[in-house]
């Protein structure tokens, strides 16, 4: 993958996480597909990795209203989480090399 295909990774997962407040299984297997492909590109990277799974949580929790009751700042909160986490992984892809 390389720098542009993952910034494009993580514009679509921002995408899907404004959709967070509600249950959507096909958001949430994309984005999980979209985690996986990042993952398999990350090599070795420990931090990075972390990062996607962080970002899985939050998926998991923004599309569970179950699971969002527990925060007081619902969804937003939830999504603010979410965005940071690409935030981070958007600094971490622009230090890879040119050609992955």
């Amino acid at each position: 993958m390389t720098k542009d295909q993952g910034l494009a990774a993580v514009d679509e997962i921002e995408s899907l996480i404004e959709g967070f407040g509600s249950p959507d299984e096909q958001a949430l297997r994309r984005l999980k597909s979209l985690v996986s492909s990042l993952r398999y590109s990350s090599r070795n990277d420990g931090y990075f990795r972390e990062k996607l799974g962080s970002l899985e949580v939050w998926a998991d929790i923004g599309f569970s209203t179950r699971k969002l009751a527990k925060y007081s700042g619902g969804a937003r909160q939830v999504r603010t989480f979410a965005l940071s986490e690409c935030m981070m992984l958007r600094r971490l892809i622009r230090e890879w090399p040119d050609r992955r």
